[in-house]
């Protein structure tokens, strides 16, 4: 009975080591899977997948004699291009970072002679990898969250990149109705409740809030200013 007991004490003794090996590796390869599928999120807003929209920006910027190079560093385009560059890092003149420089929020409202521009909508969501809407359970969230993953982004890239228009003078969601300035009419930009004169090329700070307004010249848009949401701190 004494060797039988001293084989099942060897026999159990292998078999939880076999468990505690076992264990360790399935560890190991959960820990590499898990890592694999947070760098393929991660690159979701990567270099390598710039939208097609970022990439025809990038190249009227760093390709002005379409010869194929970057006007400022001579490498091919397409390499600048998928190293997430909208403008070239060697201009001394850029002020658009590379993709991942920078990761902000901002909230804004647009108001179009009074009425609310709603971007809760698959055709605004991600356009570009630089500045964009996403979609989200709450749609005012959605609606209203303006996300930047570069430094130095202006906001006329959100509203090309959605097919409308955005400088000092007019505003557009998309290119069949474009508002501009006139006698009576006039557009407002504020941030932070105070008036902005950067219009389409400010780059906003974390958090801010911004209100593009266009309508009658003497408009209270008080209500406006009220409307703009907080939801850019919950991101």
């Amino acid at each position: 009975m004494k060797k039988k007991e001293k084989y099942l004490f060897y026999g159990l003794a292998i078999v939880a080591i076999a468990a505690v090996v076992l264990s360790a590796v399935m560890s190991y390869h959960i820990f590499i899977i898990d890592n694999a599928v947070q760098d393929n999120q991660e690159g979701a807003h990567g270099h390598m997948l710039l939208m097609h929209f970022d990439s025809q920006i990038a190249m009227q910027f760093m390709d002005k004699n379409n010869d194929g190079k970057c006007d400022s560093c001579g490498m091919a385009v397409e390499m600048c291009i998928e190293d997430g560059q909208m403008q070239c890092d060697m201009d001394t003149g850029s002020i658009i970072g590379v993709i991942g420089s920078g990761h902000s929020h901002a909230d804004f409202k647009v108001y179009v002679n009074g009425k609310y521009a709603d971007f809760a909508n698959s055709e605004y969501y991600m356009k570009s990898r630089f500045m964009h809407v996403d979609d989200n359970v709450n749609k005012e969230d959605a609606s209203g969250v303006l996300h930047m993953h570069a430094k130095g982004v202006p906001l006329w890239i959100f509203f090309e990149s959605i097919g409308g228009r955005f400088n000092e003078t007019c505003i557009a969601i998309s290119d069949k109705q474009v508002f501009c300035n006139n006698a009576s009419k006039s557009l407002k930009f504020y941030v932070n409740g105070n008036p902005n004169n950067g219009f389409g090329n400010y780059a906003f700070n974390q958090n801010d809030k911004i209100l593009i307004s266009f309508g009658d010249v003497n408009e209270d848009i008080q209500y406006q200013l009220e409307a703009v949401t907080d939801f850019s701190r919950d991101h």
